[in-house]
């Protein structure tokens, strides 16, 4: 019996074959599988946004000590200023400084004329001698009334004094039976000692009443007189104020009138601010003013350099977006600071330790969820993700979610991209 053997069927894509080929021909193996993958990798990126590199602005996640501040510019402001007014109507006589000066203490300002208040002042300089004089007449006069009423009470009391000793001696004549005088006229001597008696006290009560009198009238003089000398100062002070002079150095800001104009009283003659002490004002956007506080550290920066500081004030009007805050200046300034000077200040609101942060892109918000556009290293493409944010200040903005130390994403304004998911960079 013949033994049939099957014959055996050669596939090609059989293990046998296809271990030997592939180490024979691993290498256009490989190669074939990349330009596979090559040709849809640069098939993808054909179709998709491709953006150049260099026309980007990149930033990198950092981890660290992390500062929340705002930024402003202004000026330096004296911080001390007022203004000087008339204190009566008058003519501008004469003006020795102009706007932007700087005054010495002493220095003379400016000169007014009041002629209605130099007549008044030398009307009341002549009707202090006259007041004088009278008060002087009024106390001569209640010196010689009270002398004269003396001597009236002198006259009584010696009257009294003689009556008394004829009484006296008669009533002893009468008490030995010697009747010296008839019993009317014993009569009469006692009814005149007790009238001059009465008179007497009288001329007494008199005497106080003319003391009392006169003093009533040498009051009224001296109030008088009083009145006129305090009146007399009031003109001279207010002739001596037509004369503006420098009392602290300070400078001249704002001239207000002209040589030969007339003023008011309280009208406002000139604007004088302390030349020793200067703040800055700087404004701050509204939409950071919320974390503004008073006492906050700040740092001023000028053409000179850079001085430390704190908020001194807030103000409470919004002005084109922004809100005016007065920085006390700690330092001292260097000489030749002047008002209206240029400034920038940054102001230190909180600092933040161990947190993560990046450079703030223009389109996103602080303490809210935003979209920003993540570059992975490997490939060249550019995602975008959802990150939520924390705290931010004027460059950099907290990372609360969404990122990674080092990792970088664009801060470029996404205008071109805005509506796509990802792109590449070429």
């Amino acid at each position: 019996m013949d033994i049939i053997i099957p014959e055996k069927k050669i596939y090609f894509f059989s293990k046998e074959n296809i271990v030997p080929l592939f180490k024979r021909f691993w290498w256009v193996i490989t190669a074939i599988v990349i330009i596979i993958v090559s040709v849809n990798y640069l098939s993808a990126r054909a179709g998709a946004t491709s953006v150049n590199r260099k026309e980007l602005t990149f930033g990198t996640v950092e981890s660290g000590a992390f500062s929340i501040e705002a930024r402003g510019s202004g000026v330096l402001k004296p911080r001390y200023s007022w203004w000087v007014s008339a204190e009566s109507v008058a003519t501008i006589k004469a003006i020795y400084v102009k706007s932007g000066e700087i005054v010495k203490v002493g220095q003379e300002i400016m000169l007014l004329s009041d002629p209605v208040l130099e007549e008044a002042l030398e009307t009341q300089k002549w009707e202090i001698p006259i007041l004088e004089g009278n008060l002087e007449k009024a106390k001569s006069e209640k010196i010689q009334a009270i002398l004269d009423q003396k001597i009236k009470i002198a006259d009584l009391e010696r009257n009294n004094y003689s009556l008394e000793s004829q009484i006296a001696t008669e009533q002893s004549l009468r008490d030995r039976n010697h009747n010296s005088m008839g019993e009317m006229q014993w009569k009469n001597l006692i009814r005149s000692l007790d009238f001059s008696k009465i008179q007497l006290k009288l001329e007494k009560e008199k005497a106080t009443s003319i003391d009392n009198d006169h003093d009533s009238n040498i009051n009224v003089l001296e109030s008088q007189l009083n009145q006129a000398k305090f009146k007399l100062q009031q003109l001279r002070s207010r002739f001596e104020n037509l004369r503006f002079v420098a009392k602290h150095e300070g400078l001249i800001q704002e001239l207000s009138v002209e040589i030969g104009e007339q003023v008011i009283r309280g009208a406002p003659l000139f604007k004088i601010a302390s030349n020793e002490t200067f703040v800055a004002e700087i404004k701050i956007s509204q939409d950071e003013i919320s974390q503004i506080q008073v006492g906050q550290s700040a740092v001023i920066r000028n053409r000179d350099g850079s001085f430390s500081g704190h908020v001194r004030r807030i103000g409470g009007a919004v002005e084109n977006g922004t809100v005016k805050v007065e920085v006390d200046i700690d330092d001292e300034l260097p000489a030749g600071v002047r008002a209206d000077q240029n400034v920038d200040s940054t102001i230190t609101i909180e600092k933040l330790e161990n947190t993560l942060f990046v450079q703030r892109p223009a389109f996103v918000h602080a303490s809210k969820e935003g979209w920003v556009y993540k570059v992975m290293p490997e490939n060249g493409r550019v995602e975008r993700i959802r990150v939520t944010f924390g705290k931010a200040s004027v460059q950099k903005i907290q990372i609360i979610d969404g990122l990674l130390p080092k990792d970088q994403i664009v801060l470029s304004e996404p205008t071109a991209w805005i509506d796509k998911e990802q792109f590449f960079l070429r």
